[in-house]
């Protein structure tokens, strides 16, 4: 999920639901409640600590943070030397658990098939749109923190890539190196909020209309393909900070014609065995959990 959230178009979200932990994610961040808090502030320790799920957000926040911290340049050197083969993975991974996500849904009637259509026209729509440079003070900071948390819990939808989209990608990045407390402090703030509103409103939807939320996220899955598709073509640009042009929209072409406009090799059969090798990760997961959940 670091790695994931290192990169504008992969979802954290979509990791943790590919791996299985996305349900005890949810659940976990929506224990984080007064009631928890109430149990450490009388000393309860034990009981806050089980209730929150305390061991399982440890492991998975010190994942995280490892990850980030040791895999950022790794990831930043393959999405420079190699970023087509890394990208055609990203896209078998991708493609393989959207399939296999629709195939869990119980009942895929028409209703529930138009909803993974919605989903998937607002995760596209989301993922092609172009960007633009939010100005502001506390508030766009505290906003762009709720928005991209928000973003970063549901599968398909990137929360480094809504960033990108409001101009605050370079921002945040900027304010992590020089440790600007006022930025972060109400960037934190505001994805804390993020967490705790949507947390509680994910884990009723799934509770409540568990199928009808699987469909919509399906959908989301669906639609942030072309966000991962490796050959694109750069639709708009803008100046950053240093006068450096950084593109703001990429559109998703075909192999032939993305070696005409970069006038380089699409790499096209190692690209498609990294399509493969991805899509055959998720089925290899798929096949151990379904045996795990049969012999449990």
């Amino acid at each position: 999920m670091g790695a994931a959230d290192l990169i504008p178009g992969v979802s954290g979200g979509t990791i943790a639901l590919i791996s299985g932990i996305y349900y005890r994610l949810i659940k976990a961040i929506r224990c984080c409640d007064l009631v928890a808090v109430k149990c450490l502030l009388s000393g309860s320790f034990s009981q806050f600590w089980n209730r929150i799920d305390g061991g399982f957000l440890v492991i998975l926040v010190s994942g995280i943070l490892v990850s980030i911290f040791s895999l950022a340049r790794l990831v930043e050197v393959l999405l420079i030397d190699y970023p087509l083969p890394l990208w055609s993975c990203f896209f078998g991974l991708i493609l393989a658990s959207a399939i296999f996500l629709i195939h869990r849904i119980d009942r895929l009637g028409i209703f529930r098939l138009f909803l993974v259509f919605m989903g998937l026209i607002l995760s596209g729509a989301i993922t092609l749109m172009p960007g633009v440079t939010l100005v502001g003070g506390w508030e766009i900071i505290f906003m762009s923190g709720f928005v991209a948390i928000v973003a970063m819990i549901l599968p398909g939808i990137s929360g480094s890539f809504i960033l990108v989209l409001l101009g605050m990608y370079p921002a945040l990045i900027n304010a992590i190196s020089k440790v600007d407390i006022f930025f972060l402090s109400f960037f934190l703030g505001g994805a804390i909020l993020g967490l705790v509103v949507f947390s509680r409103i994910l884990t009723n939807l799934l509770s409540k209309a568990n199928a009808a939320t699987m469909s919509v996220m399906s959908g989301f899955l669906l639609g942030s393909l072309p966000a991962v598709w490796p050959w694109k073509k750069v639709a708009q640009t803008y100046r950053d900070e240093s006068g450096a042009l950084v593109s703001s929209q990429s559109l998703p072409v075909s192999p032939w014609d993305y070696s005409l406009y970069q006038g380089v090799s699409p790499q096209l059969e190692f690209c498609i065995f990294m399509m493969v090798l991805g899509f055959t990760v998720i089925c290899i997961l798929e096949a151990f959990g379904s045996k795990n959940g049969a012999d449990n």
